[in-house]
């Protein structure tokens, strides 16, 4: 773009701070002047000790930030430019995220970040910092060995452990996010926000995203629309109706935010759609509501609840579905035992036989005998497409002992042999591949 740059740095300056903070103040705002100078523009870098304090100014010229746009630059939900137009020329969104880990940076340093500008002619962003004072040096610290960092008085003090508790090192978070967005400062603020919680993992495109789903499968997947290689529409539709990816929920996070566009969103199967900016609060909450829902999801079809069928549109009342409920579980309880049957479910309901065949039939349900016959067929269909037992495990499993009687059985609910039923239903997908 033909962009003139000059700089003006005092040579040999020699500054206490920390390495990756500076490192990452400067090249945002480098970088954020290069994608906003014009063709045949200026940029100009100052870094210079002044007495006590460093100063560091970048200064581009462009059309700037207006009045009323400048206390909102540090702010992570604000939007100030076109961001379809930034898209068309390659450039990421800009969403306010860069300025505002910026600003977050300076104000751990004890520092202060302070902007000039002029609409259509300049914007110079003016860094201060004061210098620390040095620590005792305490050898390479892992992140998890840090136990307290405070910044008081301009000192940094560092305070270990006394010792490794071997099971909090190991104490890792039980649900895993993958976050796919070409937006590397949106993929560290996200990682950020979500870290204390979730473990993550990120990808800067849906095809990356789709590797990592080949190895690991998370427990909730946060995805961008506007990237290159394979959109966020695509790759939700493709994970969407892959039967191994379609139950993870999935949640769309996006500029695209008009009526329209969400819509396109959910109808290509997102659980949720949120538009930029965001708040983060809100997107815990959708996050934690979307896991937890899932979970009772599983927790229900691996209860004897799933079990449960409701016949002939009857309504049962609370206590009676706990009933039948109750029922489910004391058989799932003795799938293995061939002694179970009628009699000892009575008797475990604290009730008679007489009076359990009565219930069963008020309930409209079969028989005690079939009603206890059809939850082990029920749990064997079950087994057949969540294992790899064989039949005579299978049968093993529910206590069936005459191999053609357990056929015969299977054949009348489900209209096939076992292995027809597992050929059938068990279906690789490799949509994916």
């Amino acid at each position: 773009n033909r962009i003139q740059l000059e700089t003006d740095i005092t040579p040999d300056i020699i500054w206490r701070s920390d390495h990756n903070g500076f490192t990452k103040i400067l090249n945002n705002l480098i970088s954020n002047a290069f994608k906003y100078t014009p063709e045949n523009g200026t940029i100009r870098i100052s870094i210079k000790k002044e007495e006590d304090k460093l100063s560091i100014k970048v200064y581009n010229t462009g059309k700037g930030i207006s009045k009323e746009n400048l206390p909102l630059i540090f702010n992570r939900y604000s939007i100030l430019d076109n961001i379809k137009e930034n898209s068309i020329k390659g450039l990421s969104s800009r969403n306010g995220l860069g300025l505002a880990i910026c600003q977050s940076m300076i104000e751990l340093l004890h520092g202060t970040i302070n902007v000039e500008s002029e609409v259509n002619q300049y914007a110079q962003f003016i860094v201060t910092l004061p210098a620390l004072e040095t620590t005792e040096k305490v050898g390479n610290i892992q992140p998890h060995e840090i136990a307290k960092v405070e910044l008081s008085n301009y000192k940094t003090e560092v305070t270990l452990p006394e010792t490794v508790n071997n099971e909090e090192e190991t104490n890792q978070p039980e649900n895993t996010i993958l976050i796919i967005d070409d937006n590397k400062e949106l993929l560290w603020m996200l990682k950020d926000i979500l870290s204390n919680e979730y473990a993550i993992l990120t990808a800067e495109n849906g095809e990356e995203g789709l590797e990592l789903l080949k190895q690991e499968t998370p427990n909730l997947i946060i995805t961008d629309i506007m990237m290159p290689k394979i959109d966020g529409i695509t790759l939700t539709k493709q994970l969407k109706n892959n039967k191994h990816t379609a139950h993870i929920p999935l949640v769309i996070l996006s500029a695209k935010n008009t009526t329209d566009e969400k819509i396109e969103g959910i109808e290509s199967g997102a659980d949720a759609y949120i538009p930029k900016p965001f708040n983060t609060q809100y997107l815990r909450t959708i996050i934690k509501q979307l896991i937890k829902k899932q979970e009772e999801l599983k927790q229900y079809y691996n209860s004897s609840a799933s079990a449960f069928d409701y016949s002939g549109g009857q309504l049962l009342q609370n206590e009676d579905k706990e009933y039948l409920q109750t029922a489910i579980e004391i058989i799932n309880k003795n799938m293995d035992n061939a002694e179970f049957g009628p009699d000892e479910l009575a008797e475990a309901m604290q009730t008679s036989g007489r009076n359990l065949y009565r219930k069963f039939k008020k309930l409209n349900q079969s028989s005690p005998k079939d009603f206890i016959k059809e939850q082990k067929m029920k749990y064997a269909a079950k087994l057949l497409l969540t294992t790899t037992l064989n039949i005579q495990e299978i049968m093993y499993r529910i206590a069936a002992t005459n191999r053609s009687h357990f056929y015969k059985e299977f054949a009348k609910r489900y209209n096939q042999t076992p292995r027809e039923y597992r050929e059938a239903n068990k279906q690789k997908d490799d949509s994916l591949v």
